[in-house]
């Protein structure tokens, strides 16, 4: 994600100016005791830093999340240009995972756009990869702040010679069903990834079908160093992405701080995931839910909309993200889930999931459904459809606010079909006169902005 072409040279002011930023958020009263005393605080923990490097700041009116530095001849100023490009490449990313598969890219686009509504902010950040991998049934870790709930680790997909041919017919069918966006996944999910001895052996066949090295999330950084060090040796070699190491102590930061310089950890993000850390950032969703007693500042963790394969339980799952609540405590759609024998069994059903669940256009007896937390508004000259989340999008009708509040209305009953809705909007002496078919076409545009919704079952 970085661009090795772009940040070799600048790399290691890049990463002392990180680690700085690290000790902010993971050790409690560095912050304090840096404001209180910039230049001996740098220099008491050995940062070959000035204070005018770190003094960065999130001051652009037009562009709230975009990182300014207060200096600009500092080396504050490579470090917000990194972080600025690593934010603009998640866009970028996100087109590049749109698969090939015309009913699928609809689908995908479809959710993308539902999550602008469902989940807020926190959707430009969410890549909705289509296809991503599981090589673990469960996870060895139990990380008390799991979003997705993962049960203990039970069972490995091991790089058998049996196993690796199956690895490999997979990708190769996954290519050619999904095109390059097949590969913008990861061997991980509710998994840790390095659980797998063999993680290394699939990683590298996956880099060969699709020249792409899966990121990695792992919460077991220190479980092994010498492991993990040709990974970000090849990491810092390709440039192009970036790893997270869950930080579950402080004892764990400083164990990571001392095996690696700050240059060799430019291109990982450190995730202050431990209680005592000023810049703990749990989702308040899965085994977290409720744990802390905060606000909730998340509403899933999950990025996959699409197909997430477990190769140890030979299972699919067409899925997608959400809000977590009552029905979806993990923060994720669950449309089908099926077991597989082999790569044509597997591909055989992810193209019946795909015929099944990803029409594209809505029949007259599809039951229409709009969520609880949108609610449309006139402001001026617009029509909003708003979410309670903090997420709004215009909406062109030429027949204005009554009628769409009308469809609003029915569909927010869920249970009314789309035939049913145009025949009471259309004999309703409340809201402007309207033929049927134009009022069929304004739902079904509804329902492709992700606005609207098809109620299963």
């Amino acid at each position: 994600m970085a661009g090795k072409d772009v940040y070799d040279d600048d790399r290691e002011a890049i990463g002392w100016v990180k680690r700085v930023l690290e000790y902010i958020t993971m050790i409690p009263g560095f912050e304090e005791e840096l404001k209180k005393d910039p230049k001996g605080t740098l220099d008491k923990y050995g940062f070959p830093l000035t204070p005018e490097d770190v003094a960065l700041s999130h001051t652009d009116p037009d562009d709230p999340m975009r990182l300014v530095a207060v200096y600009p001849e500092s080396k504050g100023k490579l470090y917000a240009d990194f972080v600025n490009r690593k934010i603009r490449t998640v866009a970028k990313t996100r087109d590049d995972c749109t698969p090939s598969e015309p009913k699928f890219q609809n689908w995908r686009q479809r959710q993308m756009d539902r999550c602008l509504l469902d989940l807020g902010p926190q959707n430009m950040m969410i890549i909705h990869t289509p296809l991503t991998f599981e090589l673990a049934n469960g996870c060895s870790v139990g990380c008390e702040f799991c979003g997705l709930n993962a049960g203990p680790l039970r069972g490995l997909f091991r790089y058998t010679d049996e196993n690796a041919a199956l690895w490999k017919d997979i990708l190769a069918r996954a290519k050619e069903m999904f095109g390059s966006a097949a590969g913008e996944g990861t061997l991980y999910f509710g998994t840790e990834p390095l659980d797998n001895p063999d993680y290394e052996h699939f990683k590298d066949d996956y880099f060969k079908e699709f020249d792409n090295l899966p990121q990695i999330t792992t919460a077991v950084s220190t479980r092994n160093i010498e492991r993990l060090k040709p990974l970000i040796k090849e990491l810092n070699e390709d440039g192009r992405f970036i790893y997270r190491f869950s930080i579950l102590s402080q004892d764990m930061f400083k164990q990571i701080c001392e095996a690696f310089t700050p240059e060799e950890l430019a291109l990982v993000e450190l995730l202050p995931q431990y209680d005592e850390a000023p810049g703990n950032h749990f989702a308040d969703v899965g085994r977290n839910e409720g744990r802390t007693g905060k606000e909730a500042i998340s509403g899933t963790i999950s990025c996959v909309s699409g197909f997430l394969i477990n190769m140890c339980t030979r299972t699919v799952t067409l899925t997608t993200p959400t809000w977590a609540d009552d029905e979806h405590p993990e923060g994720m759609i669950i449309l089908a889930k099926e077991e597989f024998t082999d790569a044509e069994d597997l591909f055989d059903k992810i193209g019946r999931m795909i015929k099944e669940n990803m029409k594209v256009t809505l029949e007259p007896d599809d039951i229409i459904y709009a969520p609880p937390y949108l609610n449309v508004v006139q402001k001026e000259d617009d029509l909003y459809v708003e979410s309670d989340r903090g997420s709004a999008l215009v909406i062109r009708e030429k027949n204005g606010e009554a009628l769409v509040k009308k469809v609003f209305e029915l569909a927010k009953q869920g249970c009314y079909t789309r035939r049913e809705i145009v025949t009471e909007i259309v004999n309703d002496t409340k809201v402007p006169a309207i033929q049927s078919q134009y009022l069929f076409f304004m739902i079904n545009r509804l329902w492709k902005k992700g606005i609207l919704s098809v109620k299963e079952g």
